[in-house]
C-alpha cells in the first residue's frame, strides 16, 4: 500500500498536524525504552472529526516507519485531558477513538489517561468497556492537576523533562515541529528518487507478482494467470515436448501483457519497489504454476 504523505493530506488535516497536539520524537521514551505517543487533547481545536482521525493516522504511521523498537515492544500512549471541558469530550468520540485503536498497526504496552474534570469519570468508564481485553488491562487513569498527573506518570517511568506538556499545562511545540519538518523533507526526497527511478512503486491489479505465499497467490493478477493456466492445463499435460509446453506458457504471458499486465519481482531492497522480469522468467513462472496446479 502507498505511504500517506503530506501531499495526500487536505488543509484541515494539515492544520491539525501543525497544531502539534499529537507528538512523538526519539527521546520521548519511558524508562524501559519504549516509544511514547502523547495526545494533548485539551489543546485540540480541530475543525472536523474525520480530519482529526487522519491526523492521528499520519502521525502514528510516521512514528512506526523504521521504528523496530515500537513495532516489537509496543508503545506507551498518553491521552492528556487535564483542562478539558465537557464540550471537548463526548462519549461517542471517546468510544470511536477506542474502537479505532483496534485497526492501528501496533499494540499498546500501556495507555495512560490524565484528567481533572470529575464529570469525565463516567465517560472514561464507558470508553474502557469498548476497549479490547488486551488494552483494558493496560489502561490507567490519573486524576489531578498537570503537576499531579505528571508526578504519577513519573512513577510509571515517564520522564517529565522530555514530556511535551509542562507542569502548568503549556504545550511544547518546537521539538515536534522539527520532526514534522524532517518528515516532510524526507517524503520530498523519496518522491524525487521515485520519479528518477525505473523501478515500479506499486503493482496494478493486472500485474503478476513473483513470490511465495498466499499474499502473492491471492493477488488479483496472479489469480487471473492461474485461471488461464487452468483453462490450458489439459493441453499442457498432453503436450509431448518441452517446446510445446513452453509455447503454451508463452501464449499465456503474451495474453496477460496484451491486457496491460506485467510480470514483476521485488527489487533487492524491497523499499525500492518492483522491476519487470524477462519473458523467459515469466514463462518459468507460468510453467511452475502448471506444475503446482497438477499436484
Amino acid at each position: 500500500a502507498k505511504h500517506i504523505t503530506w501531499e495526500d493530506l487536505d488543509d484541515d488535516t494539515r492544520n491539525d498536524v501543525q497544531s502539534y497536539t499529537i507528538q512523538y520524537y526519539p527521546e520521548l521514551v519511558d524508562n524501559a525504552g519504549r516509544t511514547v505517543l502523547v495526545a494533548a487533547m485539551a489543546h485540540d481545536n480541530y475543525r472536523n472529526e474525520e480530519a482529526h482521525y487522519r491526523c492521528g493516522w499520519y502521525s502514528v504511521m510516521g512514528m512506526m516507519m523504521g521504528n523496530d523498537n515500537a513495532q516489537k515492544r509496543g508503545i506507551v500512549g498518553v491521552a492528556h485531558m487535564v483542562g478539558m471541558d465537557d464540550k471537548q469530550f463526548s462519549n461517542s468520540f471517546g468510544t470511536r477513538s477506542m474502537k479505532n485503536m483496534g485497526v492501528l498497526p501496533f499494540r499498546y504496552a500501556a495507555l495512560h489517561v490524565c484528567y481533572d474534570n470529575p464529570r469525565l469519570k463516567a465517560a472514561l468508564g464507558a470508553v474502557q468497556l469498548v476497549a479490547s481485553a488486551q488494552t483494558r488491562v493496560r489502561f490507567r487513569t490519573h486524576f489531578g492537576t498537570h503537576m499531579e498527573c505528571q508526578y504519577e506518570l513519573m512513577a510509571f517511568g515517564l520522564n517529565q523533562s522530555v514530556f511535551p506538556i509542562d507542569t502548568v499545562g503549556n504545550l511544547r511545540k518546537d521539538r515536534y515541529r522539527e520532526i514534522v519538518d524532517m518528515r516532510r523533507t524526507l517524503e520530498a526526497e523519496i518522491e524525487e528518487q521515485r520519479r528518477n527511478s525505473s523501478a515500479i512503486e506499486y503493482p496494478t491489479s493486472k500485474d503478476v507478482l513473483s513470490g511465495r505465499g498466499k499474499a502473492f497467490s491471492n493477488f488479483a493478477g496472479n489469480v487471473v494467470m492461474t485461471a488461464f493456466v487452468d483453462q490450458c492445463k489439459s493441453n499442457f499435460l498432453e503436450a509431448d515436448s518441452s517446446g510445446k509446453k513452453n509455447a503454451i506458457s508463452a501464449s499465456i504471458v503474451k495474453t496477460i501483457k496484451e491486457k496491460g499486465g506485467r510480470f514483476l519481482k521485488k527489487c533487492k531492497d524491497p523499499m525500492d519497489g518492483w522491476v519487470e522480469i524477462s519473458d523467459g522468467l515469466a514463462k518459468e513462472k507460468v510453467n511452475y504454476t502448471f506444475r503446482a496446479r497438477n499436484k
